[in-house]
């Protein structure tokens, strides 16, 4: 974990906000909610899931579909998110968010 946040200006190019965006570590969810605020842009987690593992995984997927521009469906179908134990909700939400905050 790093000692301060993540900064991506507005008009950074879009390889070096991937670059920087990548660089976030992964995290349980009850570590990553024990931080303060400012610092949980540098850490990534996936709430209900409980290992680290897993949480990797995801966020692998979410970075793949982030730089070919995988949609929602594809990257469900891709990614089997039952096999993590969440719903077809929850992984939309675990998406849409990822893909926002890396935007």
């Amino acid at each position: 974990m790093a000692d301060s946040p993540l900064t991506i200006k507005f008009n950074t190019p879009f390889p070096q906000a991937v670059e920087a965006a990548n660089k976030r570590g992964v995290m349980l969810p009850a570590d990553y909610y024990a931080l303060p605020a400012a610092m949980r842009s540098r850490e990534f987690t996936v709430s209900y899931i409980a290992k680290i593992d897993q949480i990797q995984a995801i966020l692998a997927s979410l970075q793949k579909a982030q730089v070919s521009g995988i949609s929602l469906q594809r990257w469900q179908k891709e990614i089997n998110y039952q096999q993590f134990g969440i719903t077809k909700a929850h992984a939309e939400t675990v998406f849409r968010n990822a893909m926002q905050t890396h935007y």
